[in-house]
């Protein structure tokens, strides 16, 4: 039986190559990586921003290459961060300081710290910087206020100085009630940064509460004394967006309408429109 021989395909018709078709899979493949790729890329460049502000942080807090003496220096006024200092960056400069305050004086300053939404609050015990009744700065903490006001006056938020007193009867000649006794003893602690250490003054708003904010409501000697102190409030970037906001619409108007030039008595001459001119005469045409 002789073997069937098989016909040569018509010209025109040959089967196309098929060595080539791994390319098709290897530029799918190359395709998925490159996208890959740029999400990766995408999702580091998120991480960074986000973690930006800690390593800001960190840089300032690990700062190489600063002299010794300029670190144990208790004068060195550090420089100006504004409104890019976190808050918890002064609550820890304001700590070490006062520390260092404790171990000169061995005893407790009279300053705590707290944070709160409004921003950084350094309560005062009105029993360790006043006497009974007065408003005067006792001398012997003034150093200690002298510690702290370079760190105050390296930022730029406003500070509210904010004066409480417990509900007992002011009976003072200077002062008949407790409002005017809280209210002054804020303002002298504002005036002590603003005259001793050049504190800018447009930084700074006081105010007396008397005894209506008090922190306790226990009728001890030591509640009352919780309720005795001046608060420095350093606010914060949202509290000051929320003060600038409040704006009353009609005070604002009148102080615009203030700014306006006054109206002149006689009319200005160059407003007046100008006369009519006379109705042209039609010419017939020829």
């Amino acid at each position: 039986m002789k073997p069937v021989r098989r016909s040569a395909p018509p010209r025109g018709c040959e089967p196309a190559p098929q060595r080539d078709r791994w390319l098709l899979s290897y530029a799918d493949f190359l395709t998925l990586l490159l996208a890959l790729f740029v999400v990766l890329y995408a999702s580091a460049l998120v991480d960074v921003e986000k973690n930006r502000g800690l390593f800001e942080g960190l840089q300032s807090a690990f700062t190489k290459g600063t002299p010794a003496s300029e670190k144990n220096d208790p004068g060195r006024v550090p420089d100006a961060v504004g409104d890019l200092a976190p808050q918890n960056q002064l609550e820890s400069n304001l700590a070490k300081r006062l520390d260092r305050e404790r171990a000169r004086i061995h005893a407790d300053p009279g300053v705590s710290l707290h944070p709160t939404e409004r921003g950084l609050v350094i309560s005062l015990a009105a029993a360790e910087y006043f006497r009974p009744g007065s408003a005067e700065i006792r001398a012997s903490r003034r150093p200690v206020l002298a510690a702290m006001a370079p760190l105050l006056a390296a930022e730029s938020a406003p500070l509210l100085f904010e004066g409480h007193t417990d509900d007992l009867p002011a009976n003072n000649p200077i002062y008949p009630s407790n409002w005017e006794l809280s209210s002054a003893r804020a303002a002298a602690i504002a005036r002590f940064f603003i005259d001793k250490h050049g504190i800018d003054p447009q930084r700074v708003a006081t105010t007396g509460y008397a005894a209506y904010r008090p922190l306790s409501d226990g009728e001890s000697p030591s509640e009352r004394a919780r309720n005795r102190r001046v608060e420095i409030v350093v606010l914060s970037e949202s509290e000051r967006v929320k003060t600038r906001g409040k704006v009353d619409p009609e005070r604002e108007l009148g102080r615009l309408l203030e700014q306006l030039p006054p109206l002149a008595d006689e009319p200005d001459e160059t407003l007046r429109p100008p006369p009519p001119r006379p109705v042209p005469i039609d010419i017939p045409l020829p």
